[in-house]
């Protein structure tokens, strides 16, 4: 089985070269490392190109969001799985070994990693990053509305992953596999330092909190 990591990636492009060798130092079935940058964002292009074939670039032509992002990526992956991927992450080796070896045992489709401090995370009811099947996003789509072919529902930022995980323990599909380990290294967990990517994405906290509540209660 074969990985695409899916990075998406806005103003931070001295970050990309350590993240990309990290992702290839630590992964076993790991087939290819894709950034999804913004087309007006000329220094993450350029450092992406700088890679050569370690990495691919992809330029968003969704809504500038995480989520905008990752969905213009799904329709280029050829893997069988793709990672929600993004450029404060910290991968243990093994991790894709870890993560795909429960997919095997348990069938499921969407596989949560471990991210080293989120207490939901933590406690296995939760997942920040995660492996998603690619014919399961193809056939049935991994959000509430069920749209094949749709990754992640398209919020301003926030709970775009506790849909996609909230979706998947709704069809019995989700499993959570605490030795994959791919820790955050968020400034909120004290692991990283503030700055305006991360300041936009908290912007429109509220509102994403009421339209997930609102999208929840369709699902049940």
């Amino acid at each position: 089985m074969t990985i695409d990591v899916l990075i998406p990636s806005y103003g931070r492009a001295a970050r990309l070269a350590s993240v990309v060798e990290n992702v290839r130092g630590a992964s076993a079935h790991v087939d290819t490392v894709t950034i999804i940058a913004e087309a007006d964002d000329k220094a993450t292009i350029a450092a992406v190109k700088a890679l050569g074939p370690t990495a691919r670039l992809i330029l968003n032509d969704r809504e500038r969001t995480y989520a905008g992002a990752i969905n213009c990526a799904v329709d280029q992956v050829a893997a069988e799985w793709l990672f929600t991927g993004s450029d404060d992450l910290r991968f243990f080796a093994g991790w894709d070994v870890q993560a795909l070896r429960l997919a095997r045992l348990t069938g499921a489709k969407v596989v949560g990693t471990n991210d080293l401090w989120n207490a939901s995370v933590l406690a296995g009811q939760h997942s920040t990053h995660s492996l998603v099947e690619l014919a399961y996003i193809r056939t049935m789509g991994a959000t509430a509305d069920a749209i094949p072919g749709k990754c992640l529902h398209e919020y301003h930022h926030n709970f775009v992953d506790p849909e996609l995980v909230q979706v998947a323990m709704h069809r019995d599909v989700y499993a959570h596999c605490h030795t994959a380990l791919v820790e955050h290294m968020h400034p909120l967990a004290g692991k990283g330092d503030m700055d305006a990517t991360y300041e936009h994405g908290a912007s429109r906290y509220q509102e994403d909190a009421a339209l997930f509540a609102e999208r929840m209660a369709a699902l049940r």
